[in-house]
Order: structure tokens, then C-alpha cells, then sequence
């Protein structure tokens, strides 16, 4: 956010690793959730780049420092209408080794998030890229439509003492099994494929959390306060001064029947919360019991992509 409100150094490109080092320098000196700390300053920064000489700069910075992390709780602060620019470009999409059918796997959760955060169904016109366009109407006031909350389970939660059960299957083989989770959610496990590929899923921090924990625990409170006291944040974000606080803080009033069960942990003190992703990924390779999911070119080579059907651990 800084970079575009007169930043002094007007050349900087995040593609150039030493800008891109200067912009991750900056962001971990001054960007903080305190709000006791915003204030008008004058700070400074050093430019170095090899087979030049060090520069250094002078800029002001206020409310900037606070509204950049805060992104993560309002993400529509920034713009995003180009993230969906040359989409599957390098990675495609990925299919169905038989019948050619998208098969990526999607969780109810990110159903109900792109559900969430997809744009209302155009009235009088047509949608081109998230815009409606007329078809030579003229312009009427008309309201939106309310859009899906997935939180909203959570209050009817509270409301309710007793929980959904999905119906079980009759004997009898020649009648399927009636559909959905066991929750009663409308949420389709799959959303349409046009529609994952039109929507940006952009939600906050703190709701695509709840999000993901009520359609794990599926109404059960025991989950929930289990999944509320397990969340842990990793990352070079999570360094943020008051970051873990002011998440626990969105948590507990989103969900204040469970706010003494909240509880955000963060890695320990020898671990950088940068690279633990990475240990954690090196410890699991070594594992024993993963040495049976590592897939040979001899198995590649045979079978393609029908040997992950035997290899994976997790269904997918």
C-alpha cells in the first residue's frame, strides 16, 4: 500500500529480488495491528543493488502501516480484478483420466466461500468478467440480492440446542441413499466449474477460518471447541506485532459462545514461523509410514495417473 501512495522510490519492481527483499524489509519494520502506533513518522531505507551505489530514501508514513495488514480481515481494500488474469496458463486444469471431467478437489467449505463471494445474478443484461452490461434497458434502481453468509449456521447453532441429522439409508438396495451432508447443508459439495473459474474466493481471514470449522465439525460443539482451540498462524505474516491477539479478538466476537475455547497458538520461539511449513514438509518425508506414497518412474511410467489412486494417502 505503501509502494502506491508517492513512495519516493517510484522504479521499484517486485520482480527484481533486491526489490522485492527492500518491499519485505519494509513490511516487517513498520507494518504493525497496533493502533496505538499509528502515527505521523519519517523513516528512511538504504537501496542496495549490486554494481550500483546504495541509496537512501525518506518518506512518510501513517494509517498506511495499519491498513496494509488489515487486509487480511477486509481484503476488498485492494484491488483483485486482475488476479484472475491468465488463469491456468502454466498449470491446467486437472481431468478425469477416463471420461476427460474436471476433477479438482473442492471442500464444502470453499463451496460456501465461493458461493459468498460470487457477484449476483445480473438483471435485464448479461455478465462479462464479474460486470453486468445492459441490453439497451435503461438504468433502473434495483436492490442486490442478500449473499449467502456462511456464518449464519453458526448463530442458528446457538439458537438451537439440537443438531440436524441426515437420514439413514433404507434397507431396501433398489433406494438410493438420500443426499448431502449429515449437517442439512444446501452447500453442494461441487461448485459449478464455470463458476470456480469466474469467482475469485476472496473472504476474510477470520471467516474463512470459521468457515472451514464449521463444515469440519458439522454442528458438533465438541469439534468446535476442539478446531477453536487448535488454530495456529505460521508464516512470515503471523510476525505482524498484534496479529494473533487481533484475530483471537474477530474470532471471539464472531463467536462469543465459545470465546474462552478460542485460542491461537504460534510456533516456538526456535522456530522461525517462515520456515516451518518446510520443516514440516522435510519431517514428513522421512517418515516411515510414508515411504509406501512415494510413487517410482518405474510405477509412472506403467500406470500414469491412475497410480495415484493406490498411492495417495488422502483421497482426493
Amino acid at each position: 500500500m505503501m509502494l502506491f501512495d508517492h513512495f519516493p522510490y517510484a522504479e521499484i519492481n517486485l520482480n527484481r529480488r533486491y526489490d522485492f527483499l527492500l518491499a519485505e524489509e519494509i513490511k516487517i519494520k513498520f507494518c504493525t495491528l497496533n493502533e496505538g502506533e499509528v502515527s505521523p513518522q519519517v523513516a528512511d531505507f538504504h537501496l542496495r543493488a549490486s554494481g550500483q551505489d546504495t541509496r537512501k530514501y525518506t518518506f512518510k508514513t501513517y494509517d498506511e502501516i495499519l491498513l496494509a495488514p488489515y487486509g487480511y480481515f477486509q481484503p476488498t481494500i485492494f484491488d483483485h480484478s486482475l488476479k484472475l488474469k491468465d488463469r491456468r496458463k502454466l498449470v491446467g486444469r486437472s481431468r478425469d483420466l477416463y471420461d476427460d471431467s474436471p476433477n479438482d478437489p473442492v471442500s464444502t467449505a470453499q463451496s460456501a466461500i465461493i458461493a459468498m463471494t460470487a457477484p449476483p445474478p445480473p438483471i435485464n443484461g448479461h455478465m462479462t468478467n464479474g460486470q453486468s452490461e445492459a441490453l439497451n434497458v435503461d438504468a433502473v434502481s434495483t436492490p442486490l440480492r442478500q449473499l449467502p453468509n456462511p456464518l449464519q449456521k453458526f448463530n442458528e447453532q446457538e439458537r438451537s440446542s439440537h443438531s440436524a441429522i441426515g437420514s439413514p439409508a433404507p434397507d431396501d438396495d433398489d433406494t438410493p441413499a438420500p443426499q448431502g451432508d449429515g449437517d442439512g447443508s444446501s452447500v453442494k459439495n461441487d461448485a459449478d466449474v464455470s463458476l470456480r473459474d469466474d469467482v475469485l474466493p476472496v473472504a476474510a481471514l477470520d471467516v474463512a477460518i470459521l468457515t472451514s470449522i464449521m463444515h469440519g465439525a458439522r454442528n458438533d460443539d465438541r469439534k468446535s471447541r476442539d478446531f477453536l482451540g487448535g488454530v495456529m498462524v505460521i508464516g512470515g505474516g503471523s510476525q505482524i506485532p498484534n496479529f494473533t491477539n487481533y484475530l483471537e479478538e474477530k474470532l471471539k466476537m464472531t463467536r462469543p459462545a465459545f470465546a474462552k475455547d478460542v485460542m491461537i497458538g504460534t510456533p516456538p520461539r526456535e522456530l522461525d514461523p517462515q520456515g516451518v511449513v518446510w520443516k514440516g514438509a522435510s519431517v514428513f518425508g522421512k517418515l516411515r509410514g510414508t515411504n509406501d506414497s512415494w510413487i517410482s518412474r518405474l510405477e509412472h511410467d506403467r500406470l500414469g495417473a491412475r497410480v495415484l489412486a493406490y498411492k495417495l494417502m488422502w483421497a482426493w
